[in-house]
């Protein structure tokens, strides 16, 4: 079962109609933080691509360096878009089965 974190970040990377953000964009801090960080959320990625590590990638973001949930996504889809595109599949992978989770078995 996914978790929460994982799925928040999972569907928002799922269903972004404009790279990388779930509001559309990124932000000057969130620009930042990819800028210094995007390199390292990839190599966490590398090592553990599995929903535990993007699980793990947004529980420090948001736990240690407090961003919010959609902020975190941003930042994810973002590195993962700009660092390491060959993990795209993964956030798609986990957004689908997020999406199938909440409409009872069918994408939406």
């Amino acid at each position: 079962m996914l978790t929460k974190t994982a799925a928040t970040l999972a569907v928002t990377a799922l269903v972004s109609a404009a790279p990388a953000s779930a509001d559309g964009q990124l932000n000057s801090v969130e620009t930042a933080y990819v800028n210094t960080y995007g390199q390292a959320i990839c190599e966490v990625l590398d090592q553990y691509p599995s929903e535990e590590g993007v699980k793990g990638l947004g529980d420090v973001i948001m736990g240690e360096d407090g961003f919010a949930p959609d902020s975190a996504a941003d930042i994810v889809n973002a590195s993962v878009l700009a660092f390491c595109p060959r993990h795209w599949g993964l956030l798609v992978a986990l957004g689908t089965a997020a999406r199938r989770n909440q409409t009872g078995g069918r994408v939406a």
